[in-house]
């Protein structure tokens, strides 16, 4: 599995560094879902937020595949983790175990958030803006849509999070979702031949990963590359 530009294809190629050994236990297609979504949240908590223990993180759009993965990374990085859903998900982004959920169509519950270190944004938007009163002066916020407007003005550091290969990273977290740990759904898997619509579905539905699979025998009969990496001939779609 790796993570590649532009790949809605059954077979592609790219530098050894974009690829990662599938954990021995998990299905190698289901493994296609992984690579943007792992790196994304990730780095978007580790790199351009530093997070460290004990800081007061928000995740937006914390039950979108991204946003489960940068919970993850800043739980396991000893941090207080809030989460940031719509008012009608609120029940189920309990199981994230976090520290705290907030509904984020709600300014009253907005306005009760304590004075948070950082802020993960995986939304954009309006949301975010309404968000950056409660970042303590000089706290960052870390986003993968764009920098957020009127965040400079409040003198906050803020770094875009652009994704990019990094093989280790992919195998840590990888691992992490075979052995159940970190868990990231798959919604719906659907042939390349509708890439299309796969696509639209990712980007209008929230809550897991759209699948795009290739013909089964072009997986099935693909060999290692040079180093044992295996390659998957599918490709997945965030959402």
């Amino acid at each position: 599995m790796g993570l590649v530009m532009g790949a809605y294809a059954t077979f592609v190629v790219a530098p050894c560094d974009a690829w990662a050994l599938v954990p021995a236990e998990m299905d190698l297609v289901d493994a296609a879902a992984l690579p943007l979504a792992l790196l994304t949240g990730a780095q978007l908590i580790e790199e351009a937020l530093h997070t460290h223990k004990d800081d007061v993180v928000l995740v937006t759009g914390a039950l979108g595949s991204v946003g489960r993965v940068a919970v993850f990374a800043a739980k396991a990085r000893g941090a207080k983790v809030w989460a940031g859903v719509r008012g009608a998900r609120k029940r189920e982004a309990i199981a994230l175990d976090v520290d705290g959920v907030v509904a984020l169509d709600s300014d009253a519950e907005i306005a009760a958030l304590p004075l948070l270190d950082s802020i993960a944004d995986t939304v954009g938007g309006a949301t975010i803006g309404k968000l950056l009163d409660k970042v303590r002066p000089g706290g960052r916020v870390g986003s993968i849509v764009g920098e957020p407007a009127g965040a400079a003005q409040r003198r906050l550091d803020v770094r875009v999070c652009v994704t990019h290969p990094d093989s280790a990273r992919l195998t840590t977290f990888a691992q992490r979702v075979a052995d159940g740990s970190l868990v990231l759904p798959i919604i719906m898997r659907m042939p390349l031949a509708r890439a299309a619509e796969a696509q639209s579905l990712a980007e209008h539905h929230a809550g897991g990963k759209v699948l795009l699979t290739g013909k089964p025998q072009a997986w099935r009969t693909l060999p290692a590359t040079a180093a044992g990496d295996h390659v998957t001939g599918s490709g997945g779609l965030s959402s």
